[in-house]
């Protein structure tokens, strides 16, 4: 078994990086005009009806899902949560609509860590799951930010986009549940070791801005490239332009669009994985405690 979880989180890792890695070509070749014999080809200009095609087949799985499964109501209604989440993301935060693509591409990294942690889905490792996808999806960003994408600033907006998509990945893999014995108690050393180290660096950045090295909001134009520079001594800027974050800017898919600053993108991921802690917590009392009535072996 310890094999088998490796080999699953080893794939979600190698997605995960291939994502990653790959992701400066892959907008380019979706974003890119292709010649064909039939004339030229941009499939940006597809973009809607390509992500109403996914959210048909994602419908049917979800469909087929709760027919075999239960819990139905709770499910629906937390799915019903994650699409209102897009719906305003959709309409505040995305630049550009083939940026939906965060949604499945997430979804996909959070169900291969779920299943590496928890394959028989009777541990329900959410938390766990969450705050790993969280941590590749800080890495992802801060890689294109500062190696990879010339940006003018680093992208909070993506990193809730990331979010989401892991919450329904999470959501996919343990909704409808079918398990039908109590949920597995004991010690998480992965969840504390995960929570230490997101407080350990939640230090380290606020030493870091007291001390001038991460520059949020930088005094005048950063050069391109320049998001670290050692000339003055250590300095990590978060933008390369004063005021980028926290500001509205033009979308290129027509009209407009926000930009999360450093403090509300953090505070997005930090009211997340809250609250999925909070819904881990009540299913998993109202599970065990439904079982503990209904066993047969109390009769």
């Amino acid at each position: 078994m310890p094999v088998r979880r490796g080999m699953w989180l080893l794939l979600a890792l190698a997605f995960w990086f291939a994502n990653a890695s790959l992701h400066d070509d892959i907008s380019h070749a979706v974003a890119g005009t292709h010649p064909t014999p039939w004339g030229s080809f941009m499939p940006v200009d597809y973009t809607l009806p390509a992500a109403v095609l996914l959210a048909l087949a994602a419908v049917a799985l979800l469909a087929v899902q709760a027919r075999r499964g239960g819990a139905r109501t709770p499910t629906l209604l937390l799915w019903g949560l994650v699409l209102a989440a897009m719906v305003v993301c959709h309409n505040t935060l995305l630049t550009i609509g083939v940026e939906v693509v965060h949604y499945p591409q997430y979804a996909l990294v959070g169900g291969l860590l779920a299943h590496a942690l928890d394959p028989q889905r009777d541990r329900l490792r959410v938390l766990e799951a969450l705050l790993l996808g969280t941590v590749l999806s800080a890495l992802d960003e801060g890689w294109q930010y500062f190696h990879s994408m010339p940006f003018v600033y680093l992208d909070f907006n993506d990193l809730a986009l990331n979010q989401i998509g892991l919450l329904g990945g999470l959501l996919y893999y343990y909704g409808f549940p079918r398990c039908q014995r109590p949920l597995a108690k004991g010690s998480r050393p992965l969840l504390m070791a995960l929570l230490a180290g997101v407080g350990v660096l939640g230090i380290v950045i606020l030493l870091l801005l007291y001390l001038g090295v991460l520059v949020v909001n930088p005094d005048s134009v950063v050069p391109r490239g320049g998001a670290v520079s050692l000339a003055d001594g250590l300095r990590i800027h978060l933008q390369l332009e004063p005021n980028a974050l926290g500001s509205v800017r033009a979308a290129r898919r027509g009209g407009t669009y926000y930009v999360l600053g450093a403090g509300q993108g953090l505070a997005v991921l930090a009211v997340s994985v809250l609250l999925a802690w909070g819904v881990e917590t009540a299913v998993r009392r109202q599970f065990n405690s439904r079982q503990e009535r209904t066993d047969p072996r109390d009769a």
